[in-house]
């Protein structure tokens, strides 16, 4: 590793950008090892980055590291999907709850904005600018918290299910899920706090709620 390699981000960055990228693709299959050494030669950089870039995708649940062995993509399962909503849709409640009266004008008119923006995405077929915003829109809840670990524990999460390569498109989903964040946004702003955390338990992020169109867009031909 360079000198300049060990004190630069933007790089380790890059080459983390990079797998995703190609994991993306389907370059990296469920199931197969990814090899170190092969991967530095074809990037033209050391080791080190690539360490630290799968360490990262380890802690999102991307990959398995197995030592002296390689680096393994993790399949992505019904069971693995279940799992992450019940996760954040109780993370975003207590969020929610915990943070209710920092809802004010100014909060409430950008979540407005955003459900605009993706509203608009949508009618447009522009998925890039709909789950940026959609990232942004459920970001304001974690910005809203002052607990440190907030962000630590759940970005990781949403990373491994929004950003899982999908097979399978449904766009009455995305509707349904605009209805569900201006519905929340108006239970906010309404003061609702009952109503809010009713539409992120048992629509938004519940397993139960969306399992037919988890099944369409994740797992079209089966697991």
């Amino acid at each position: 590793m360079t000198k300049k390699e060990a004190s630069d981000p933007s790089l380790r960055m890059q080459v983390y950008d990079q797998i995703r990228i190609e994991m993306d693709k389907g370059n990296f299959s469920p199931g197969s090892f990814i090899r170190l050494n092969e991967l530095s030669k074809q990037m033209g950089i050391s080791k080190t980055p690539l360490r630290e870039a799968m360490i990262r995708l380890e802690t999102e649940g991307f990959v398995t590291i197995y030592p002296r062995q390689g680096v393994v993509v993790n399949r992505f399962s019904l069971e693995d999907s279940r799992y992450l909503f019940g996760v954040i849709g109780s993370l975003e409640s207590d969020m929610i709850t915990a943070n209710f009266d920092k809802f004010d004008k100014a909060i409430i008119e950008k979540m407005q904005g955003y459900c605009r923006v993706m509203r608009q995405a949508l009618d447009e077929d522009d998925l890039t600018a709909y789950d940026q915003t959609h990232w942004k829109y459920h970001q304001v809840f974690t910005d809203l918290s002052d607990n440190i670990f907030v962000n630590r524990i759940i970005a990781p999460i949403k990373h491994r299910l929004w950003d899982c390569p999908k097979r399978g498109f449904s766009k009455k989903w995305i509707t349904m899920a605009c209805d569900e964040h201006e519905g929340i946004v108006a239970a906010l702003d309404a003061k609702d706090l009952e109503q809010a955390l009713f539409l992120i338990r048992n629509r938004h992020w519940s397993y139960q709620y969306n399992e037919a169109y988890i099944r369409k867009v994740y797992f079209p031909n089966g697991q």
